[in-house]
């Protein structure tokens, strides 16, 4: 006799699941009626082990995650550290593994002589032109002045 996997819930709201020997999946739907639950899944048991299909939604970086990321590389400039190891340490610590690609390869755009700014370009859906154009004003005024704030330096 073939086995079911149900889930059901009854009038009080108390959820219950288990397995349940059934001629047919209309006649364990009916069992499970009989005892006044209400059905919330049923599908017929696996043999052996149930198989899980892998599930990964990976969405893109969001504008939180922009804001942690500039607010973080803020703190690392201020303390001196490279634009390139802050790129890196950042980029390791991401928990979006979009966000991580797209910092490896600003990352490996600037040790390849890109400026920063030219390296954000390669992701408008993510970086804004008022924020790349902001990087690139805080650079040419860097130029002009002997001491700068710390977003002058990140270009």
């Amino acid at each position: 006799m073939p086995s079911y996997r149900y889930e059901s819930k009854n009038a009080s709201g108390q959820v219950s699941a288990g397995v349940i020997a059934a001629n047919s999946l209309a006649a364990a739907s009916q069992m499970i009626r009989s005892r006044g639950e209400y059905i919330i899944a049923l599908a017929p048991a696996e043999e052996g082990q149930r198989k899980q299909v892998p599930l990964s939604f990976s969405f893109g970086p969001g504008l939180r995650d922009v804001q942690n990321f500039t607010a973080q590389l803020a703190v690392m400039i201020r303390a001196g550290i490279s634009l390139r190891s802050a790129i890196e340490g950042i980029s390791e610590q991401t928990p979006n593994p979009k966000f991580k690609d797209m910092l490896m390869q600003i990352r490996k755009d600037i040790e390849s002589g890109r400026q920063f700014s030219d390296a954000l370009l390669r992701y408008p859906k993510t970086f804004s032109p008022l924020y790349i154009n902001m990087i690139k004003a805080k650079r040419r005024c860097c130029r002009c002045q002997p001491r700068c704030s710390w977003r002058c330096r990140i270009s």
